[in-house]
C-alpha cells in the first residue's frame, strides 16, 4: 500500500479516537462479500476472467430484541432495551488484480424502542448511518490451488450514533484468516480472527453487568450444498467471543438459506438466523435478504496480422502485335562485281 493510503487510514482512526465516546454496536451482522456464505467471508479461489471486476451487494436484515437487561440470578431477561433494528447494508468492491480485493460498506439503521421504555433508555423510532466499513481481501494460495486461503484485514471507522446502540464509538480493527475448500457435493469455508474496537463497551447503573466488545475473537464455520447450477443452501455459524473468556455477552448466531443465481453475475440470498445459543442475552431471530452482482469486461488482445511481402512487379506480356520497334540491323553492303579480263 502506498505511503500516502497509510497516513490517510491512520489519520482517520487517529481522528475517530479522539471524537470517541463510550458506545456499543448492537446491529452485529456483519455481511459477507460473498456470493456463496452470508455470515462468513469465503476464500477468495480464483476464479474466471482473472481480469478486475467490481462487486455490487444490498442487504436487509431486521433483527429482533439486540440488547435486553439480563437478571442472571433470576429468570433471565429483565426487559428489553431495544425492541427491533432493520439495516440496509449498501457494498462496493473492485477486485484490482488476481489475489487483491477491496471493499467498502455503509449501513443504514431504522432503530425501534418499547413503548413503555424502562428509564434511562429512549422509547419510540429513530434512524441513522452507522459505522463505514473498509475490507481487504488477500488470496495467499496459487490460482490453481484448489483450497482458498485468505487474509482479510477489515476497519470501521465510527461514523454511527452512538446514543442509538449501533456503533462502536472508536476505531473498529479485526484480522481473519479464511479457509475454503470446495467438493463435489458442498463447499465448506471458516473464518477465525481477532477483532478490537477501543471504546466498544456500556455501563449503566441501570444493568447488573456492564458490555464490554473491546476485545473479539472471530469463530465461523460454514457448508454450502448446491442443488443444481443456480440454486443452493447456505449452513453457516457465527460466533463473537467477548475477552477474556468467560463474559456472558457474546453473540452468535447459526443461518441457514437459500441462494439463486437469477441471471449472469446476478446472486439472490435469503434465510434467516436465531441466536441466545447458550445465554440469555442476544437476539431473538433475524430474517436477512441481500443481493449480489459481480460486473467484468471481457478485454480481448487485439490480433496483429504480419505485414504482408512485397510482391514482385510481374513483367509486361508482350504480344506480336503490340511488340515494340525492333533495333534495325545494318544490311552489309554487298561487293562490287569485278570487271571482266581482257
Amino acid at each position: 500500500m502506498k505511503p500516502w493510503a497509510l497516513a490517510i487510514i491512520a489519520g482517520l482512526f487517529s481522528i475517530g479516537s479522539a471524537l470517541a465516546v463510550q458506545s456499543v454496536n448492537v446491529q452485529t451482522f456483519n455481511p459477507s462479500s460473498s456470493s456463496r456464505f452470508v455470515l462468513l467471508e469465503d476464500g477468495f479461489l480464483s476464479e474466471w476472467p482473472k481480469n478486475p471486476k467490481y462487486y455490487f451487494g444490498l442487504n436487509y436484515n431486521y433483527m429482533s430484541d439486540p440488547l435486553v437487561a439480563a437478571d442472571f440470578e433470576g429468570t433471565g431477561r429483565a426487559y428489553t432495551i431495544v425492541h427491533a433494528i432493520q439495516t440496509m447494508d449498501f457494498m462496493f468492491g473492485y477486485k484490482a488484480a488476481s489475489k487483491f480485493a477491496i471493499f467498502f460498506g455503509l449501513p443504514i439503521h431504522s432503530i425501534n424502542y418499547p413503548d413503555s421504555a424502562q428509564a434511562p433508555f429512549p422509547s419510540g423510532s429513530t434512524s441513522g448511518l452507522g459505522d463505514l466499513k473498509i475490507m481487504g481481501k488477500i488470496r495467499l494460495t496459487k490460482d490453481d490451488s484448489a483450497t482458498g486461503v485468505s487474509l482479510i484485514p477489515e476497519f470501521h471507522l465510527p461514523t454511527g450514533n452512538t446514543q442509538n446502540f449501533v456503533s462502536d464509538g472508536s476505531a473498529y480493527m479485526a484480522l481473519r484468516l479464511s479457509i475454503e475448500q470446495p467438493f463435489h457435493f458442498m463447499t465448506l469455508a471458516g473464518n477465525i480472527g481477532m477483532a478490537n474496537a477501543a471504546n466498544s463497551m456500556y455501563q449503566s447503573d441501570s444493568i447488573s453487568q456492564g458490555i464490554d466488545y473491546r476485545n473479539r475473537l472471530i469463530l465461523s464455520a460454514g457448508a454450502f450444498i448446491p442443488f443444481n447450477d443456480k440454486t443452493g443452501m447456505s449452513i453457516e455459524y457465527n460466533s463473537q467471543n467477548s475477552l477474556p473468556v468467560g463474559q456472558e455477552l457474546s453473540p452468535n448466531e447459526v443461518y441457514a438459506g437459500l441462494r439463486v443465481l437469477a441471471a449472469e453475475g446476478l446472486a439472490l440470498t435469503g434465510g434467516a438466523s436465531i441466536g441466545q445459543i447458550g445465554s440469555v442475552t442476544g437476539q431473538n431471530f433475524r430474517v436477512i435478504l441481500g443481493l449480489r452482482y459481480t460486473y467484468y469486461e471481457i478485454k480481448t488482445e487485439p490480433v496483429f496480422s504480419p505485414l504482408p511481402l512485397p510482391m514482385p512487379t510481374p513483367l509486361p506480356l508482350v504480344s506480336p502485335m503490340t511488340s515494340p520497334t525492333p533495333f534495325m540491323t545494318p544490311v552489309p553492303t554487298p561487293s562490287p562485281t569485278p570487271a571482266p579480263l581482257a
